[in-house]
């Protein structure tokens, strides 16, 4: 047994079955990897649906006795995990079919390590709020969609914290207590997985904003790396956002002025009326205010 597999879930059991699937076809010999399914609670659903993987996969099942979140299940995982790597993927996710033997072509499973690998988000030619959102893991350092840990590496840092009840910045607070205790962290571009975009559902942005509370947690615990390497890129996507909605309203104006006033002769927008036209107002530093 040379690595294994860790999916947190709770009732989506066609989600899981999609991810179990992907599973069935790694290069890597069936006999050399586990699975094992966590459901975050009582889950007669997810039960079912693992037990019609058993004879076509090594898979164990394992079950929360209450809703404690991913983190909780996922050290739950680990912990009877039987190897000495111990891979993470989530059950609306589709490894690429190379992934584990990309994982174990650069560990050492005697020595504390950590593995990232490329998460893909595939969306369409106008992806909405939700699926930006969800684009952001191509773009992370270290996800529990995709990555790797020596089981050494998780006894050192205590695995997951608990108190990170939701999907949220329990990844960074594993990511952050690695980078604590120097143990080595590197991404492995050839270990790829899909992470397809589910439907928003209605509310989601209330859900959205829970997860503060868990940034605050992150924040508490590891103040100067939280700034680092989270403050940054949060102050860096909020600029962009100001800009774009400045340069769409600004695009807004010209279509309206273009439209009331029409085009010089010589096919050019009379710039100084449009400047002078009363919806212009100065720009304002943050904070301030507009006359």
């Amino acid at each position: 047994m040379q690595i294994s597999i860790v999916i947190p879930t709770y009732k989506r059991p066609q989600l899981l079955s999609k991810c179990l699937k992907a599973l069935q076809l790694q290069l890597l010999n069936k006999q050399e990897f586990e699975i094992l399914v966590i459901s975050d609670g009582p889950d007669q659903e997810t039960r079912a649906a693992v037990s019609d993987f058993n004879r076509l996969l090594n898979i164990r099942y394992f079950g929360l006795p209450d809703k404690k979140g991913p983190a909780a299940a996922r050290n739950l995982g680990w912990l009877n995990a039987k190897a000495a790597v111990v891979a993470f993927t989530d059950d609306d996710c589709r490894p690429d079919n190379r992934w584990l033997t990309a994982i174990l072509a650069e560990v050492d499973p005697t020595r504390a390590q950590a593995f990232t690998g490329r998460v893909i988000v595939p969306r369409g030619q106008r992806p909405t709020d939700y699926e930006l959102n969800t684009a952001g893991l191509e773009t992370a350092d270290f996800v529990t969609a995709n990555c790797a840990c020596t089981k050494l590496a998780l006894f050192i840092t205590g695995g997951f914290d608990e108190r990170f009840s939701m999907a949220w910045r329990e990844d960074s607070d594993l990511e952050f207590k690695l980078i604590f205790h120097n143990i080595d962290l590197k991404k492995v571009n050839q270990a790829m997985v899909v992470h397809p975009v589910r439907r928003a559902r209605w509310g989601i942005s209330l859900k959205e904003q829970k997860k503060t509370l868990f940034n605050a947690l992150l924040y508490q615990k590891f103040p100067a790396l939280y700034r680092a390497k989270i403050q940054s890129i949060m102050a860096t996507c909020f600029i962009l956002l100001h800009h774009s909605l400045f340069c769409c309203f600004f695009s807004r104006l010209i279509i309206k002025h273009i439209f009331n006033y029409g085009i010089r002769r010589d096919g050019l927008v009379n710039t100084h009326s449009l400047l002078h036209h009363k919806a212009i107002v100065p720009y304002q530093p943050f904070g301030g205010t507009c006359g």
